[in-house]
């Protein structure tokens, strides 16, 4: 018997066998063997769509241009995230590899998996509202002292949500988005337009907007200049309903003192605040021997 999803059998390998699982929902017909069998397939847009016409061109000998698009697509992506991606070193950072430092924060790494969604209890998956009807969050804050793994899930968001297909998103550190508006790399307005408005340049095709904005180590700048050029990124995108993930060593006072009064209001309105805590992990990587 063929395989469920194979409209023309051909190889024996692509046979049915006992113990084959056949998905449902998207996939449904489709076994798990020819899921996994298929390159690059958990970071299709439609994966269904990509399947049918990768495993078509397989079984009847025609160029396969589904996995030619593929990777083509994953090119495009590297190179986006060579500009707008994490540091080298967090890239390879996700929800998969997280090491959790204690139980309660294993439990809650769900609520960060799933932002911007907003769910009452993970055991209860009705959404439940703010005031103003929304109900997702617009802001995630990860705060706690440093070596706690904040900038590791500030990464594994902006993964999760590249391989979603959310258009726009970019990592950033917080001195290096004070310092594009100091040095004046592009007009104030126009960075204000494409940081706290979200939208693309027209002039950079690999620019989509910042439609969902991930900003590093946050207070690490005091001055006024930085605390005035990040209050008013995270104002505009909120009158935007932007997405913002902020990771930050500050306490709570600090941020109210950071920000003022009327930035801190903004920030904590729909937001997800998540205090990491735990030693330093850095402290315990050996060093590296001495040359």
């Amino acid at each position: 018997m063929a395989l469920v999803g194979n409209p023309c059998p051909a190889e024996e390998t692509l046979k049915l066998m006992t113990g084959d699982e056949v998905l449902t929902g998207a996939l449904a017909g489709w076994t798990m063997r020819e899921y996994n069998a298929t390159s690059h397939c958990a970071l299709a847009d439609h994966e269904a769509t990509y399947m049918a016409e990768y495993w078509m061109a397989e079984w009847s000998g025609k160029p396969n241009t589904a996995r030619r698009e593929r990777h083509e697509q994953e090119a495009s992506n590297k190179l986006y995230e060579s500009v707008y991606g994490p540091p080298v070193a967090y890239r390879a950072k996700g929800f998969g590899n997280f090491e959790a430092s204690n139980q309660s924060l294993k439990d809650r790494l769900y609520e960060i998996s799933d932002w911007p969604c907003k769910y009452p209890s993970k055991a209860d998956g009705e959404e439940i509202l703010w005031s103003d009807g929304e109900s997702f969050y617009l802001n995630l804050i990860l705060a706690g002292p440093p070596g706690t793994g904040k900038t590791h899930m500030a990464t594994a968001a902006y993964h999760n949500h590249r391989q979603q297909g959310f258009a726009g998103v970019e990592f950033i550190r917080s001195e290096t988005l004070v310092r594009k508006f100091k040095e004046k790399e592009q007009k104030e307005s126009a960075l204000f337009l494409r940081y706290g408005d979200g939208l693309e340049d027209p002039k950079n095709e690999l620019d989509e907007g910042c439609r969902l904005l991930v900003i590093d180590d946050v207070g690490v700048d005091k001055n006024p200049y930085a605390r005035q050029i990040l209050t008013e990124v995270i104002d505009r995108r909120n009158a935007a309903s932007l997405c913002t993930v902020i990771t930050t060593n500050m306490k709570y006072k600090e941020m109210l003192e950071y920000f003022g009064e009327r930035g801190a209001s903004r920030l904590f309105h729909r937001c997800l605040v998540f205090v990491l805590a735990g030693d330093d992990y850095r402290a315990h990587v050996p060093a590296a021997p001495a040359q």
